[in-house]
């Protein structure tokens, strides 16, 4: 049975946030492309999904069903990173006004798709795309390190709002609430899968201050 986690930001002391947004997978995470043994049942399953109905040019699904390829090769170490805008809305280009409506749009909270996995050693990696088939290709591998390294970090994030539910759950006559938050937000999402166990932590940008400090970890609720 899968263990899954909700890990949040944290602070990791005096003036120095650690969140997704400081992560190795910003930028170009690749350095160039590889085939492992693998890699064409990969590009199968990619293509096999994109010509099929996907609702709202989502990626979710096809990333499980690459996982649990992956997991068939006997991968036992993968990261799955999405990053979007949370109730936002995808504007066309100006030049695009008024045209018969031809362009791929995805889905607004995975503007951004990639999954990484470790395999003897080596970080591979592929963009998800809802309309295009990226090949697999060896990945920077800070990319999982980062994580690792960080692990203990997310949790004492996650223990914040555990700590945080359990109070509201044993004061029902009682209940704090948190600042409000904003319905429209950059979001990034993380989902960790080693071996049996599943790690999943968000980012929200409002969750912080325009100095990157969060809000709410040192919010006194009780």
């Amino acid at each position: 049975m899968n263990i899954v986690k909700t890990l949040t930001p944290v602070l990791l002391g005096p003036g120095l946030v650690f969140t997704c947004f400081n992560s190795p997978i910003r930028g170009n995470p690749f350095k160039q492309l590889a085939n492992p043994v693998y890699s064409q049942a990969l590009d199968s399953i990619t293509r096999q999904y994109l010509n099929s109905a996907h609702p709202n040019n989502s990626v979710w699904k096809l990333h499980q069903a690459l996982v649990k390829q992956l997991r068939k090769a006997r991968i036992d170490t993968i990261l799955y990173y999405q990053a979007g805008c949370v109730g936002c809305e995808d504007l066309p280009e100006r030049s695009e006004l008024g045209k018969p409506a031809g362009r791929c749009t995805c889905a607004e909270d995975e503007q951004t798709v990639y999954l990484f996995w470790q395999d003897a050693g080596k970080v591979f990696g592929k963009r998800l795309h809802c309309c295009r088939s990226f090949p697999v290709a060896k990945a920077n591998p800070a990319v999982i390190s980062f994580y690792f390294q960080n692990k203990q970090h997310f949790q004492r994030g996650e223990q914040f709002y555990r700590d945080f539910e359990a109070y509201n759950r044993s004061h029902p006559q009682a209940v704090k609430f948190l600042p409000p938050f904003a319905v429209h937000d950059d979001v990034e999402q993380v989902f960790f899968y080693l071996r049996k166990d599943t790690l999943h932590f968000q980012v929200r940008k409002y969750d912080f201050t325009s100095v990157g400090k969060p809000k709410y970890l040192p919010y006194q609720w009780k």
